[in-house]
């Protein structure tokens, strides 16, 4: 189908002639050029390549090893209540309350 749209292409611009205008003459790689450059065709299979080579890439990373992890950090102020929860403090001990 593509080679059918370069040859119409090539075959309007060959036969287009007019006598009040000069024809610009154009070597068969510009014309190929010119061809490719608008062919809806063209642009869809170029971006069928790139898809193509995505998903060989991503085909490739999921053979690889994956790395995940997590880090977390936390840290209390201490207050001027902290010595109060402490068991290791040191500080009066209070008599135990007695109800008589």
């Amino acid at each position: 189908m593509l080679h059918h749209c370069i040859c119409l292409l090539l075959l309007a611009l060959l036969s287009w002639r007019r006598a009040d205008c000069q024809v610009p003459t154009l070597s068969l790689t510009e014309v190929l050029e010119i061809a490719t450059g608008r062919s809806e065709q063209v642009r869809i299979a170029e971006s069928a390549v790139r898809r193509a080579g995505a998903e060989q890439t991503r085909a490739r990373a999921q053979r690889m090893p994956q790395l995940t992890g997590q880090l977390t950090y936390t840290r209390t102020l201490a207050t001027e209540f902290s010595a109060l929860f402490d068991e290791d403090a040191s500080g009066p001990v209070c008599a135990p309350l007695m109800l008589r």
